[in-house]
């Protein structure tokens, strides 16, 4: 199932209040929206501060051990939950984005970057599923949005994300020379 935070609230009397609500409800879409089946799938934790005040005014405070945590939860989803038309519509993670990023430095243009990263995920375990994930796999127009985003950013002089010591940079190889690397590396990052 895969929820995003729809409210945090930092109130007074509770210590954590948090609502999840599905990627397919109608919040922040638009009426026509292809992401809105307008799903009412949540769940609502809340867990109440634990003082004398409270516990004159809410009787499961009172018992012994106090139930300060109220969960609440809608699991029933209006659409299938791990099909390929569904899957597409999940927002990319900061870990691809991430990767991506590494791409256009390395000087790949978005669909490169795109065909390196599907060879990438079919070497991986589960292969047909994350391949529908647009959380890993995102569309061609998503990555063509990452890289205008990056672009702004990087002429704008921001400093470079940090990539760790281990990964070894493909700057200035073509495409064929990266996917050779990448069939022949051990590790996941070439």
């Amino acid at each position: 199932m895969n929820l995003y935070v729809n409210h945090y609230f930092p109130l007074p009397r509770s210590v954590f209040h948090k609502t999840w609500m599905c990627h397919l409800s109608n919040r922040n879409k638009s009426k026509d929206s292809q992401r809105s089946t307008n799903c009412k799938a949540k769940i609502d934790i809340k867990v109440k501060k634990l003082n004398r005040n409270t516990k004159r005014k809410d009787k499961y405070l009172r018992r012994d051990p106090p139930l300060s945590a109220i969960i609440h939860l809608e699991l029933k989803h209006n659409h299938h939950v791990q099909c390929d038309s569904v899957l597409k519509y999940l927002r990319i993670s900061q870990e691809v984005t991430e990767e991506f990023e590494c791409y256009f430095r390395d000087g790949l243009t978005p669909i490169e970057a795109c065909e390196v990263h599907e060879m990438k995920i079919k070497l991986r375990k589960n292969a047909d599923i994350n391949l529908a994930d647009g959380s890993i796999n995102p569309s061609l127009r998503k990555v063509y949005h990452l890289y205008h985003k990056w672009r702004r950013v990087t002429a704008a002089g921001a400093q470079p994300i940090n990539t760790n010591s281990s990964e070894v940079s493909m700057s200035g190889q073509p495409l064929t020379e990266a996917v050779h690397c990448m069939n022949n590396s051990s590790s996941d990052v070439c």
